[in-house]
Formats: C-alpha cells, sequence, structure tokens
C-alpha cells in the first residue's frame, strides 16, 4: 500500500529593505529595475533588481495632489492622499493612475501622472481620467459618476493594442472602460462605463474592490477582492476571479456563475486567524 503525502511547496524567499506596500501596484520593468507604487501621500515608490532587495525610490506627487484634484474632492486626507495606483507603458510613455478620495464616501476620482522614464523620471500631470459625487449633494460640473466610486484603477494593454481600466469599489459593483492609448484618457468619455461584477442588486451594499484585469490566451481574467477590509482578524477579505473571452465581459466564474450576479472563484482567502 503506497502513503501518499502532499508534496511540499518551495519556501518563499524573504524579500529585504524597503520592502512594505498597502495596494501596491502592477510591477514593472525600466532597464534593470523591477518598480512598485503604493497607497501613500504622494504616491511613493520602490525598486529592485534583484526582486528580493527593495529600495525607496521617493513620492512622484511631494508637493500634493494636483489642484484639479484637490477641488474635485476636498475632503481628502493630506497625509495619506493617493490611493490603490496602477501602472502601464503605452505610447513610448509609463502611464501612472492614482486614486484621490474622502474615506467612506464616493467622492473620488482617478487622476494620471505620465513620465518616459522611471529610473530618471519626469512626471507630468494629465490631470482626471474620471470623477465621481455623491448624488445629489455633492455634484459638480466635472462629475462623471454618480453611482459608482472611481477608485481602484487595474490598466490592462491587451494584445490587439487597446486599453483598458477596470475600477470601482463597494457602492455599485466595478467597472471598465477603453482608454485612448495616444492620451491615457477616456477614448469616449460620452459613454457610460460597462458593469463588469456587482456582489449584490443593493446599492451601496457591494463588497468588491481591488480589480485587476489580465489577459492570457484567448480569455480576459478578472481578479476582485470580496468582502470586507480594515477590522483586523475580523476582515472577511477574499479574492475572487472570473474569466471572459471579451474585455467588457461577461466574466464567468468555474461554476459558470457571471461575476455580475456574485459570482467567482475563490483564488485565496483567509483561514482562521
Amino acid at each position: 500500500v503506497a502513503l501518499l503525502s502532499p508534496v511540499a511547496s518551495p519556501a518563499q524567499l524573504p524579500v529585504l529593505g524597503d520592502y512594505w506596500a498597502h495596494d501596491p501596484s502592477t510591477m514593472i520593468k525600466d532597464g534593470s529595475r523591477y518598480y512598485v507604487f503604493t497607497t501613500g501621500k504622494g504616491i511613493p515608490h520602490k525598486y529592485s533588481t534583484d526582486l528580493r532587495n527593495w529600495t525607496y525610490a521617493g513620492q512622484v506627487a511631494p508637493a500634493g495632489p494636483p489642484a484639479w484634484a484637490t477641488n474635485a474632492v476636498p475632503g481628502y486626507d493630506p497625509n495619506n492622499w493617493a490611493w490603490a495606483p496602477d501602472i502601464a507603458f503605452f505610447n513610448g510613455k509609463y502611464h501612472l493612475y492614482y486614486s484621490i478620495s474622502q474615506w467612506g464616501t464616493i467622492d473620488s476620482a482617478i487622476g494620471l501622472y505620465t513620465s518616459p522614464s522611471l529610473i530618471t523620471p519626469t512626471w507630468t500631470d494629465q490631470g482626471k481620467v474620471i470623477q465621481s459625487d455623491a448624488s445629489p449633494c455633492c455634484v459638480q460640473p466635472e462629475t462623471d459618476l454618480t453611482a459608482n466610486n472611481c477608485i481602484d484603477p487595474s490598466i490592462l494593454v491587451a494584445t490587439n493594442g487597446t486599453v483598458w481600466m477596470a475600477f470601482g469599489s463597494y457602492s455599485d459593483g466595478i467597472l471598465v472602460a477603453q482608454l485612448d492609448p495616444s492620451t491615457g484618457k477616456r477614448l469616449n468619455p460620452g459613454v457610460a462605463p460597462t458593469k463588469i461584477a456587482s456582489s449584490t442588486t443593493s446599492f451601496f451594499a457591494n463588497t468588491t474592490e481591488g480589480a485587476c484585469l489580465y489577459q492570457r490566451g484567448g480569455y480576459y481574467y478578472l481578479f476582485l477582492n470580496y468582502g470586507g477590509c480594515c477590522s483586523g482578524v475580523d476582515s472577511t477579505y477574499n479574492i475572487r476571479v472570473g474569466r471572459s473571452s471579451s474585455v467588457t465581459g461577461p466574466y464567468l466564474d468555474q461554476s459558470g456563475t457571471s461575476m455580475l450576479n456574485g459570482g467567482g472563484t475563490v483564488v485565496l482567502e483567509s483561514t482562521g486567524r
């Protein structure tokens, strides 16, 4: 009788240096350096040449958010104003997307900085990509959405050259919008983004956020955080995924349930403490 035992997985190598990261972006490479951008004042970022030893690289915007952003979101936290950045390279430049928001509201916006290099950066504020405000209290002339929260951008440069941004958090699900590769802004700003995931039909009761779009083979994959964060051991965060043959969905889990109807195959979740 053969005794079968689980195959031990390789031990994870420890990371060293300045490795702490909240809401890390997609990892991207410039020259011999790998870069990661994170939530924090000024959009902090760090780099590594071996993926283990990390070095702090400063802030993208040490002087604070641009004037358009402070006008869009006057209640932002000055000590932690840039949230959940993501970065992609297209049209000869690095495009860095970030959120600015007032905690617990949908008074939010996604902005864009560009630079031709990460090793020797020259960051240029490209302004607003999309803005959300609660209705009727807080709508501004620049408001684009009143039911969705414009945070947590995830950028996909598809193999056919098109560029897409998934975003959203809690309020009314996750959306995707096509971007103009020449500007990094929305390709059709007059067209509403497409909803691709929702955990409930009740407004502001969604538990979806932190979207990540990924393409492999003939499929697009949508990874999401479900549940609640920021409550210590009582947090219920878990990561789920669905896939689609179209970047605008529908995204289905392994059982065929749409992520618009609360579907999503669990990838990773906590157990116990």
